[in-house]
């Protein structure tokens, strides 16, 4: 039996177009559940990498907050060990000139930050037990100085009720002062070579004081933390998202990339500059996480009073920032033993900011392994 010529025609056009239709579904379809996988593969990637990055976070933390305790700690050894010796000009230079670190300088963009060496404590004064300073060194050399506790002012950033409180202490007692240092707004000059962190022994003889040079507090800023970006500029950083800062335990920011957040003194009147309540005060005034009352950095700050600031572990948590871009912070206690923070362990805690928006997917991903 024939078949028909025309019928067999008639339907190979549709045989045709059933057969080459299900070649271009065929790959879109393979190719879609390839993308859908790559897609899966990069989202569990990025996910993993968050996991990671918060670890690390947590590790960068504790290593800047015991860098520090470190400081802190030789602050108080140091003092003690100072008062052994004779309470004389030149020994005093002598000691000045053995305790050096290294400084991180910045320039500009064009060129990289250089390590200078630095003396830790710009500092170095001797009160007899009846309140007259006996030696008084400034950046190693011996300065007109006050008689005695009554001349004292924190207008020429002498720290009077840390002196008063040291006389009244037992000997062999250590105790932390606050940070001098003179504020500047933003704009303004900073003058950070005479500013201090003070610590006092109060031996048999009379009072111990050193001062820690800020600048040693504010080199901790520099330290390698994630993302590593090379930090030619400190602020350039905190605007990219990738800052560290420092806050001691009545809640005043002591360290931070904006010099103008940093607590200071009035060099005019010798009073402290209030903190900044909300962001209009922004650059005229420091920050205080207490003291701020109303802003984009509210439930931020609150967040740091009631829960990071009152664990002793890391916190990871996420925030906008002034400019509203979220960011994963970090914050670590800054261990003290002695002194005021005997008891409590906690002189402070140091905030690690970090943006995530230098990740990338890798470019090859189809190639193999092995």
């Amino acid at each position: 039996m024939t078949k028909d010529p025309e019928k067999i025609k008639r339907i190979n056009p549709w045989l045709v177009i059933l057969l080459t239709a299900a070649i271009p579904i065929g790959f879109f379809l393979f190719y879609f559940a390839k993308w859908v996988e790559q897609k899966t593969d990069i989202a569990r990637v990025t996910s993993e990498f968050g996991q990671r990055q918060n670890s690390v976070l947590a590790y960068n933390a504790m290593e800047v907050s015991s860098s520090f305790t470190e400081l802190l700690e030789k602050g108080a050894r140091d003092a003690k060990v100072l008062s052994l010796v004779p309470p004389t000009v030149t020994n005093f230079q002598e000691f000045h000139k053995a305790q050096v670190g290294n400084y991180t300088q910045f320039f500009s963009e064009a060129e990289p930050p250089k390590q200078i060496s630095l003396p830790f404590y710009n500092r170095e004064i001797f009160l007899s037990g009846s309140g007259a300073f006996t030696i008084f060194l400034l950046n190693g050399k011996p300065e007109s100085h006050p008689k005695n506790i009554g001349e004292c002012s924190e207008k020429n950033l002498c720290d009077a009720s840390l002196l008063k409180k040291a006389l009244t202490m037992p000997a062999g007692s250590i105790w932390y002062g606050d940070l001098m240092r003179y504020y500047a707004g933003e704009g303004e000059r900073e003058q950070d070579d005479t500013a201090s962190l003070n610590v006092v022994y109060r031996s048999s003889e009379g009072v111990v004081l050193l001062g820690i040079d800020y600048r040693h507090l504010r080199d901790h800023l520099t330290t390698p933390v994630f993302p590593y970006d090379r930090k030619r500029n400190l602020l350039a950083s905190y605007r990219n998202g990738n800052y560290i800062y420092f806050v001691n335990s009545t809640n005043d920011i002591i360290v931070h990339p904006k010099y103008w957040h940093v607590a200071g003194i009035d060099k005019k009147t010798g009073k402290r500059v209030p903190p900044m309540v909300s962001d209009s005060d922004e650059g005229r005034h420091p920050l205080n996480i207490g003291a701020y009352e109303n802003g984009k950095l509210k439930d931020y700050f609150r967040r740091l009073l009631t829960q990071s600031f009152t664990q002793r572990g890391v916190d990871i948590f996420q925030a906008p920032n002034l400019s509203g871009k979220v960011r994963v912070l970090s914050v670590a206690p800054v261990f003290a033993s002695r002194g005021q923070f005997e008891k409590s362990g906690i002189f402070g805690h140091v905030i690690l900011g970090c943006s995530l928006d230098h990740f990338e997917e890798p470019s090859e991903k189809l190639v193999p392994y092995y």
